[in-house]
């Protein structure tokens, strides 16, 4: 009976994990009908005749929502296939005894040609299911963040699925390729665990550290230089901003607005429309933005205290 309910929960898990991305995209098109709301409300105003409110307007008025239309429909089944698939070999696939006890080259690589080794092929089936669990939370959080700023397409469903493969397949090669320095029979099981994790959250990372390695290591391709440390650009965090608690940064942030530079080119309206701050308060923090990028963070300082200027609309700036 224990295994019955255990069969029942682990479909019900794969299934939530297929259908939760879909439940998300569903709520884009509220979120968008909302943001409209809020621009008209300024119709009446002087505001509404600038041309940033104008380009706010044709903004939220061109966003698609994702949808199971017809444009979105076959992508996003497909993702979510792929997801319940995964899911699925995540719970019942170390159960296929008869799958593990056969040599195969993908879980076995050259280790145990000679003779089936399951225990390893297990361990590489392992690495595999939680390189899919740190895409999946990876793309889980990154699609809510997509969703939120009115950038999800089509293709975003197809990149996602290309993750989870590659990201399952390159945990294989990582897990395969450490063989060669550890001693696969001392390997401890929390190292596969956290190494699957580590490359399903960024799998291209691994990908592109182990080919600079490579062609320096056989010193065919020196590619471009590095610039020095010096010469790279300063961020210029946004809370060098006067009025913004941890609060609004986190909800900047949200909206993948984190330093000051990026603030400095925000159209206000548009954060007006998508958040619960005034557009005078957001009129300000860009204001101060654009100030901090002009003269720079050592220099903001002295432009605030001695100066008394906060924001490039005073005057003296």
């Amino acid at each position: 009976m224990s295994s019955y309910w255990s069969i029942i929960v682990s479909l019900l898990i794969s299934i939530m994990l297929a259908a939760l991305p879909i439940v998300i995209i569903i709520v884009q098109t509220s979120s968008v009908e909302k943001q409209k709301k809020t621009l008209c409300s300024l119709n009446a105003l002087p505001v509404s005749r600038t041309e940033y409110y104008r380009l706010a307007m044709y903004y939220i008025n061109n966003v698609d929502p994702a949808s199971l239309n017809k444009s979105y429909r076959f992508p996003i089944l497909f993702f979510s296939f792929v997801v319940l698939f995964l899911s699925a070999m995540t719970f019942f696939g170390i159960y296929a005894t008869s799958y593990f006890s056969n040599y195969n080259i993908i879980l076995g690589s050259m280790h145990g040609i000679q003779g089936v080794d399951e225990s390893y092929q297990k361990g590489t089936f392992v690495v595999g299911v939680w390189a899919f669990i740190g895409a999946y939370v990876y793309l889980l959080y990154r699609l809510i963040s997509r969703i939120n700023n009115n950038d999800v397409y089509p293709i975003t469903f197809y990149y996602y699925t290309n993750r989870l493969i590659i990201a399952c397949l390159v945990a294989g090669v990582a897990r395969h390729s450490l063989t060669v320095f550890l001693n696969d029979e001392i390997m401890p099981t929390e190292l596969l665990t956290a190494l699957g994790f580590a490359i399903g959250w960024r799998p291209d990372l691994w990908i592109s550290t182990i080919y600079h390695k490579l062609m320096s290591r056989l010193k065919i391709f020196a590619g471009q230089a590095e610039p020095k440390q010096e010469l790279y650009p300063v961020r210029l965090s946004i809370e060098l901003i006067q009025g913004i608690s941890n609060d609004h940064r986190e909800r900047l942030e949200e909206l993948d607005i984190g330093d000051c530079n990026n603030l400095a080119n925000q159209n206000p309206f548009i954060i007006f429309a998508r958040t619960s701050y005034s557009l005078l308060h957001i009129i300000d923090w860009i204001s101060q933005a654009q100030l901090a990028v002009i003269v720079g963070e050592n220099s903001l300082y002295e432009y605030r205290t001695k100066k008394m200027i906060r924001n490039v609309f005073q005057k003296g700036f």
